[in-house]
């Protein structure tokens, strides 16, 4: 009996110090202060800028953004561009448009006087930026093959202009399609106009008069440069050599493809 006794007051206590601690437990839970976890806003990271529409140099130079001693933006020319070099322009290309949507920078002070727009461009790995009136903004190389053509106004057999262009010169054909009855045969291209006053022109030709295959363009660049190179005085006669084998070994390139 004694130990049966016993048992009764263990398990009563045992019950009493169970209660205890729940009691303890909820009162400790409620007394706790709420804690409230405000959303952390998710940081608006804008989309990275790529280079992806296609593009032909025309002519001028590749320039570099950089600062004047004030801190305030200044385009400093780093190296001349080839006519006819494809590039990749930034932004995103504008159907029917073909200068909207590309990453441009207006009235930017120039390192020797002025300001000009300019366009942003990748070549050969890095990013430069460009005048816009330099670069043809979806756009690839071609040159035409053909004598004595002249532009036409508009992709119509009717609107041949008075504008000629030579035999060998590099262009810029666009992609972008052309609309109207027989546009079908016409490429709209730009070319630069070498005259000393460094200006472009727009216009249109047949398909048939125009080779895209950039063995001959490049071909046709070796000869430009040397060209100038013997024109100009004091030119090394080994590089100028050089220009012309190079020039070869492109047109046996586009022979050979």
């Amino acid at each position: 009996m004694k130990k049966a006794h016993l048992f009764l007051l263990l398990a009563s206590a045992l019950a009493m110090l169970t209660g205890c601690e729940a009691k303890q437990d909820k009162k400790t839970a409620a007394d706790q202060p709420t804690v409230v976890i405000e959303a952390v806003p998710t940081p608006v990271v804008p989309p990275k800028e790529t280079a992806e529409i296609p593009g032909v140099m025309i002519s001028g130079w590749f320039y570099t953004l950089q600062k004047d001693k004030d801190g305030a933006d200044l385009m400093v020319a780093d190296s001349q561009a080839v006519v006819g070099v494809p590039v990749l322009i930034y932004g995103k290309y504008a159907a029917n448009a073909e200068d909207e949507g590309v990453t441009t920078m207006k009235d930017v002070a120039v390192d020797g006087g002025g300001k000009r727009n300019f366009v942003k461009v990748r070549y050969d790995g890095d990013d430069y930026w460009v005048r816009d009136y330099a670069v043809a903004v979806n756009a690839m190389p071609g040159i035409v093959r053909d004598e004595g053509l002249f532009l036409y106004t508009r992709p119509s057999l009717s609107s041949m202009g008075t504008k000629e262009i030579a035999n060998n010169t590099i262009v810029a054909v666009f992609l972008n399609p052309l609309e109207g009855e027989g546009s079908e045969h016409f490429f709209k291209i730009r070319h630069y106009v070498n005259d000393g006053k460094t200006y472009t022109v727009n216009g249109y030709l047949f398909k048939t008069s125009i080779i895209q295959n950039y063995y001959l363009v490049q071909m046709q660049q070796c000869l430009n440069k040397a060209e100038e190179l013997q024109a100009a005085t004091g030119a090394d006669p080994a590089v100028i050599a050089e220009l012309l084998e190079n020039a070869k070994a492109f047109e046996t390139a586009y022979k050979e493809k």
